[in-house]
C-alpha cells in the first residue's frame, strides 16, 4: 500500500512516499531510498515496488517530484536535512539507506551527521540492488553502527 506524506523542513515542503509499512508491531526496519540528482522517488518506486516488498520510504528531495523547489538551499547539508526531517517526523531510530547515483554520496553525510540513532548504511550506485535481490541477497550489509 502506498501512502504519500509531506514534512516541513524550515519552510520547504518535502514529499515522501511510504510503501509496505507494517500495520502492527512495527519492528521491521525501513529502507530509506534517496534518489539521484535527476530522479524523483516515483522512478525508484516503479523499479522496486514489486521486486523488493519490504518497508520502504522514498524521499523526494527539494526540487524533485512533489517537494517544493526553493530558489536557494540545494547544498549537500540542505539535502541531508530533508532526509533528517523525514526521519524525525516518522520517529525512526533505525533504518537502512539506499542511495541511487548522487544519492549514494548523500547517504554517508547523513551517517556522519546522525550520531543519536543507530543506523546502517547501504549506499548503492544505480539500481544494482535489483541484481542482488534476484541473486537472493535480500539482507542489507551492516557497515557501521553509530551511537
Amino acid at each position: 500500500m502506498r501512502q504519500d506524506y509531506f514534512v516541513d523542513n524550515n519552510g520547504v515542503a518535502i514529499h515522501f512516499v511510504v510503501l509496505h509499512q507494517p500495520t502492527t508491531n512495527n519492528t521491521q526496519i525501513p529502507w530509506i531510498m534517496i534518489p539521484g540528482m535527476g530522479n524523483s522517488a516515483n522512478e525508484i518506486i516503479e523499479d522496486l515496488r514489486d521486486s523488493f516488498p519490504v518497508y520502504q520510504i522514498h524521499i523526494n528531495l527539494r526540487g524533485r517530484g512533489k517537494s517544493d523547489s526553493p530558489d536557494t538551499g540545494y547544498t549537500l547539508n540542505d539535502q541531508v536535512s530533508d532526509i533528517d526531517a523525514v526521519v524525525n517526523k516518522l520517529g525512526l531510530q533505525q533504518f537502512y539507506l539506499y542511495g541511487h547515483s548522487v544519492g549514494s554520496s548523500i547517504a554517508p553525510t547523513l551517517c556522519a551527521c546522525t550520531r543519536k540513532r543507530q543506523l546502517w548504511q547501504w549506499a548503492i550506485m544505480l539500481l544494482s540492488i535489483l541484481h542482488l535481490i534476484k541473486a537472493g541477497h535480500q539482507e542489507p550489509y551492516k557497515t557501521k553502527t553509530l551511537t
